[in-house]
């Protein structure tokens, strides 16, 4: 089943950045998400059988970017 999440990245300010970012989403076999510089967000879906919250925010974490899901 697939679970939607917007993740708040700080440090997410540069094309750089995103592509980091798109790097990191890739290696979690992740192809559903949005890297929205502006509002230093990435919105994911992903499938929970496949892959955690947790485990998104620890590789998002050991990329160098601390994030922090936001709660509607």
């Amino acid at each position: 089943m697939n679970k939607e999440i917007r993740i708040y990245i700080d440090a997410l300010d540069c094309a750089s950045c995103a592509v980091t970012i798109d790097k990191t989403m890739q290696r979690l076999n992740i192809q559903d998400y949005n890297v929205l510089i502006p509002l230093k967000e990435v919105q994911i879906s992903f499938d929970e059988q496949i892959v955690s919250e947790k485990n998104i925010l620890g590789k998002l974490k050991k990329a160098g970017y601390k994030g922090e899901i936001i709660n509607d």
